[in-house]
């Protein structure tokens, strides 16, 4: 299984998110060319460069050619990390004063934490020793790339959450459009084929549910945490299978004696396709027609 998921995101990337691969290919050489300019302009430089970056940035290409663009990208983060220990002090000062100002784009705890790390007074008191200069800001640079992974991975989850809620859809407009083709939906609750009639009243609930899925579904603004952004998607999986349950209870509620006991009129056609696209859309609607019922049978 793991092995076709690796296929499968070798196939599907380069399609989908194309331009995002050739963007990173092209920060990835270019970042190279920066490296082995400065190296060769600089004996100081060259001489403390961690051999450590150039793996990083092979792993960075090959995580491309597998289609797994957020490995590649937490590999060009760490080559820009271990840069850090080959730089003079001026030049980590100089980032360390850019990386304060962008830790307001950070959330609260990390900012405080990098703030903390890059004070202005520690930082002087650790120029002394290079290393130690270049270990706070190294561990500084690490919690703001965790937060950029972390919003990566947050929007990665709002995207397929959304291609999968309008694929469903998309399948849901489609069997109405079939079943209206068939002419299933003109006759349903008034005779006809039983199969017929829960098959349209499955598919408008479905329809509905879709439909209440993407409206309730996270925006992109919303600072949900992540795990709360996964469970939606299970959310929505669990939604899109009960429209189509609520729609065929209401159907059997409506079609048994039962009914006479709330409404005097009953729906049939459109007004019962109207009622599933409800039962699919809210829970509460099915809801309350049970609590009926229990009161009544009580």
């Amino acid at each position: 299984m793991p092995r076709f998921a690796d296929w499968c995101g070798r196939q599907l990337m380069p399609i989908f998110r194309r331009r995002a691969l050739r963007r990173l290919a092209g920060d990835i050489d270019a970042y190279v060319a920066v490296l082995r300019g400065r190296a060769a302009s600089d004996e100081e430089f060259k001489k403390h460069l961690p051999s450590t970056i150039e793996g990083a940035l092979t792993c960075a290409r090959e995580a491309i050619k597998n289609g797994k663009i957020d490995d590649s990208w937490k590999q060009f983060q760490a080559a820009h990390r271990l840069e850090l220990f080959a730089l003079k002090e001026c030049e980590l000062k100089a980032i360390a004063d850019s990386m304060r100002k962008e830790a307001n784009k950070l959330n609260v705890w990390r900012r405080n934490a990098v703030l903390d790390l890059l004070n202005p007074n520690l930082l002087n008191a650790a120029e002394k020793d290079k290393s130690a200069l270049a270990i706070k800001i190294f561990r500084a640079a690490t919690l703001r790339d965790e937060h950029y992974n972390n919003e990566a991975y947050r929007h990665g989850l709002r995207r397929s959450n959304t291609f999968f809620l309008a694929a469903m859809l998309l399948v849901a407009l489609a069997l109405l459009l079939f079943l209206a083709h068939k002419e299933y939906l003109l006759d349903v609750g008034v005779g006809a084929s039983i199969f017929s009639d829960l098959l349209s009243m499955a598919v408008v609930g479905l329809l509905g549910a879709a439909v209440s899925a993407i409206t309730n579904a996270p925006r992109s603004q919303d600072m949900t945490p992540i795990p709360e952004v996964a469970w939606s998607i299970h959310v929505a999986l669990l939604r899109l299978l009960m429209g189509p349950a609520s729609a065929m209870l209401i159907y059997f509620v409506t079609q048994s004696a039962l009914y006479d006991q709330f409404l005097k009129v009953k729906p049939e056609g459109y007004a019962l396709l109207a009622l599933a696209f409800v039962a699919g859309f809210t829970e509460r609607l099915v809801l309350r027609v049970v609590e009926a019922i229990a009161k009544a049978a009580s």
